[in-house]
């Protein structure tokens, strides 16, 4: 149906022509990350090219099992909290944060969506452990982005330093916090849904 319903939006402008872009955009940046202080970063690989390798694989090929791993994850969540009227966004955050944090040509605004959908998640299942994810992510995106805006330009762009290792470690330790929370049976449960209705 969502894929049916992106084919009826791009009728308009030529289905050949959107894919084409679509697929050209994808190009632009054949790159590990692209300012987006994630792992990448914090081996001081911004900027680097997805040719570069880990641990025998090349960062494309690692981005690629991400990709597969982290939808495989995404259903298990979903049977986890299947009963749970909050975990369509639970789930949409887990995928945009593990994407953003694993895999190649990451931009630092493909988190935007992650904290959305979190702060969307508290008002169905208010909980701590939620708050405390949703502001980690929040506070180091900001610094993510304001270190950008103040220290990039189109002949500076600054791969690595001390405060990018900072950020990114922090955001993987965050990462971490969150994938350790929602595998515990109770997460989600500790507060009452702002959303349910007053007694």
């Amino acid at each position: 149906l969502v894929i049916a319903g992106r084919f009826v939006l791009i009728l308009p402008f030529g289905v050949q022509s959107v894919m084409t872009q679509y697929m050209d955009t994808l190009g632009t940046y054949p790159l590990s990350s692209v300012n987006a202080y994630n792992f990448w970063c914090l081996l001081g690989l911004n900027f680097e090219s997805l040719e570069n390798t880990f641990f025998f694989l090349t960062i494309d090929t690692w981005t690629m099992i991400t990709i597969v791993l982290t939808v495989v994850f995404s259903y298990l969540i979903y049977i986890k909290n299947e009963k749970n009227t909050g975990k369509y966004p639970l789930i949409s955050a887990f995928i945009i944060m593990t994407i953003y944090m694993f895999t190649g040509q990451m931009h630092e605004r493909y988190l935007y969506p992650a904290m959305v959908l979190l702060l969307l998640y508290y008002l169905y299942k208010p909980c701590k452990s939620t708050k405390i994810v949703y502001a980690g992510i929040t506070i180091l995106h900001a610094l993510n982005i304001g270190y950008v805006l103040s220290t990039y330009t189109a002949e500076n762009q600054v791969s690595m330093s001390p405060f990018i290792v900072l950020i990114s470690l922090l955001f993987l330790i965050t990462l971490c916090y969150f994938y350790y929370r929602i595998c515990n049976p109770d997460y989600g449960t500790e507060e009452r849904s702002l959303l349910a209705p007053l007694k």
